[in-house]
């Protein structure tokens, strides 16, 4: 890919309105709209066979075009709003403290991602034309992970950590997450916000593109493959995403029956984390054992894993 000194700008046919024009920094302020729109008009180019008797461009080189506009563009974007996200967080973090009070506490994480990563495949954004959807924030209009996600994953990581390193069943397992992380009696212990990029990734570059060679669709051996590639957005392999862990030591219901996390050195949750293993607690292994398992999709493949670079 060519560098990112100034905006990438490209000529676009609005299908709608049957008239062409560029697409400036400004026009930036919706990616999903922009994607939705002139993606409609490429997979209307997909399922028409009028540009081949023009001899107009391709349906794949209008997509990889566009492909292409997004990722150089919303590099960009991603760097002039970078400040403002790193704001909103530090403003999210005092109003859990003045949320919590005394009655919990808050961890920092920032994580790197190990390899690309694939939040929200089925999402809306991306969907049309790439096929394979992103996850991508409606007011600061860049790739984020939503609290629900993370919460999963650190869920299912303290759930085979407990299996796999505590030698708990997997019934003890399960009873040891609905405690912590709530369950249809009860709201969870610990609580999750939405992961923002705070640094790009690879090459300077938020989004990435990406390839899925489908082989065995619509054959019935292995003389029939016709393996037709799908390319799609992802994050960047090293992008630098920042979220908020808050943990309520105390919850009890109105008949008397309460739930408690136990912090301290050897119990659920240090009191203060430190880069001793031995020292951490349960909960803090689990939260480093769940992101570098992955969040997202494909993970099995290496994609939306994560190293944890701050834990505090």
């Amino acid at each position: 890919m060519r560098g990112m000194k100034e905006m990438h700008k490209m000529r676009i046919e609005n299908y709608l309105f049957n008239q062409k024009y560029s697409f400036e920094e400004n026009d930036l302020t919706n990616l999903l709209s922009l994607t939705v729109i002139h993606g409609s008009y490429i997979l209307g180019k997909k399922l028409s066979k009028s540009n081949q008797k023009r001899k107009e461009k391709s349906f794949e080189e209008y997509e990889k075009e566009f492909l292409e506009f997004l990722v150089k563009n919303s590099s960009n974007y991603f760097k002039s709003k970078k400040e403002d996200i790193k704001q909103y967080l530090q403003d999210l973090k005092k109003a859990l403290e003045n949320y919590l009070g005394n009655r919990g506490l808050i961890r920092e994480i920032k994580m790197k991602l190990t390899y690309r990563g694939a939040f929200g495949v089925s999402s809306t954004f991306g969907q049309i034309p790439f096929e394979v959807g992103l996850y991508i924030h409606p007011y600061f209009n860049v790739p984020y992970i939503p609290a629900s996600s993370i919460k999963g994953a650190i869920r299912n990581g303290y759930y085979y950590y407990l299996i796999n390193y505590e030698n708990k069943s997997e019934e003890e397992a399960e009873n040891e997450c609905n405690k912590i992380f709530g369950d249809n009696n009860f709201a969870g212990l610990v609580g999750f916000t939405d992961a923002f990029p705070v640094q790009e990734g690879e090459n300077g570059y938020i989004l990435y593109p990406d390839i899925i060679n489908p082989h065995y669709k619509d054959v019935r051996n292995e003389m029939e493959v016709k393996p037709i590639p799908i390319v799609f957005l992802t994050v960047a392999p090293g992008t630098t995403f920042k979220f908020f862990m808050y943990i309520i030591k105390e919850r009890v219901k109105k008949e008397g029956e309460k739930r408690t996390i136990e912090i301290g050195e050897g119990k659920e949750l240090a009191s203060k984390p430190v880069p001793d293993k031995d020292k951490l607690g349960i909960l803090d292994l689990a939260l480093l054992y769940g992101l570098s398992m992955g969040i997202g999709a494909k993970t099995a493949l290496g994609y939306s894993q994560f190293l944890v670079i701050k834990y505090e």
